[in-house]
C-alpha cells in the first residue's frame, strides 16, 4: 500500500503549500507580550557550525530569543520554519540537537498541551549538561496538522503528496533551566498561552495548526 501511494504521489503534479501561507515567523512572534520581553543577545543553545549548516538545509526561517517576565522567569524559544517538508528534509528535533550539543536526555515522554481551544500534541524532553538541567517542550507541523513524528507524520506526508501538494512545516520549542520539571513545564506553558493571546488565533493557527 505505501509503495502504492508513493507512486501516486510521483505522478502528480507538486504544488508548494507555502505559496498559499503567508509564513512569517519574524512577523508573528513579537519581541515584548503579555508579561514577557525579549532579552536581546542571549544565545538558546550554541550550535556547532556542522549542526547549523544542517538546519540551514532544512529552514528557511529560524527565531531564536531568549526573553524574561517581571518575576525574573526565563523562557528561551526556538522556532523554525521550513518551506519544503518531503520526504528526506526531516525536521531537525531537540532529541538529536541536544546530544550533539554535549547534552543527556533523561526523560521523554509525549503529551497534550491545552491552551485555550487549542488541544497540541507535544513532546516533554529534560536534557541536562553538567550542572544545567533544561526542561523543553516541543511541537512540529507537517502543514497545517499537528503531528509527533514517524509514522504520524509520514501519513500526513502521503495525504498530501496524493493531493499533489508539497507541505511545510515547522518546530516550535520553548524551555527553560530548573531542577523541577513540572514547574517548569507550567511557566512553559504560561508563556505559549501568552503568546497566543496576543497574536490572536489567526497567527496562532500558523504556530500550532488546527484545534
Amino acid at each position: 500500500m505505501l509503495a502504492s501511494a508513493l507512486a501516486a504521489i510521483a505522478m502528480k503534479p507538486a504544488t508548494m503549500l507555502s505559496q498559499s501561507r503567508a509564513v512569517n515567523i519574524q512577523n508573528i512572534i513579537p519581541s515584548e507580550f503579555g508579561t514577557w520581553r525579549e532579552l536581546p543577545g542571549q544565545s538558546v543553545i550554541e550550535i556547532s557550525p556542522e549542526a547549523q549548516a544542517g538546519l540551514d538545509r532544512i529552514y528557511n526561517q529560524l527565531v531564536s530569543r531568549t526573553y524574561v517576565n517581571a518575576q525574573g522567569q526565563r523562557v528561551m524559544l526556538s522556532v523554525a520554519y521550513g518551506e519544503d517538508q518531503r520526504d528526506g528534509m526531516g525536521m531537525h528535533r531537540p532529541e538529536a540537537c541536544y546530544p550533539a550539543q554535549g547534552f543527556t536526555i533523561s526523560s521523554r515522554k509525549e503529551g497534550v498541551l491545552a491552551i485555550g481551544p487549542k488541544n497540541i500534541r507535544v513532546t516533554r524532553l529534560v536534557a541536562q549538561i553538567n550542572e544545567r538541567i533544561e526542561p523543553v517542550t516541543y511541537w512540529t507541523l507537517l502543514g497545517e496538522k499537528n503531528t509527533l513524528g514517524g509514522r504520524d507524520s509520514k501519513y500526513e506526508q502521503i495525504k498530501y503528496g496524493l493531493r499533489g501538494i508539497i507541505p511545510d512545516g515547522l518546530i516550535f520549542r520553548v524551555s527553560t533551566i530548573g531542577n523541577e520539571s513540572n514547574a517548569e513545564y507550567d511557566i512553559q506553558a504560561q508563556f505559549v498561552e501568552q503568546l497566543f493571546d496576543y497574536i490572536g488565533p489567526k497567527s496562532t493557527s500558523l504556530l500550532a495548526g488546527g484545534v
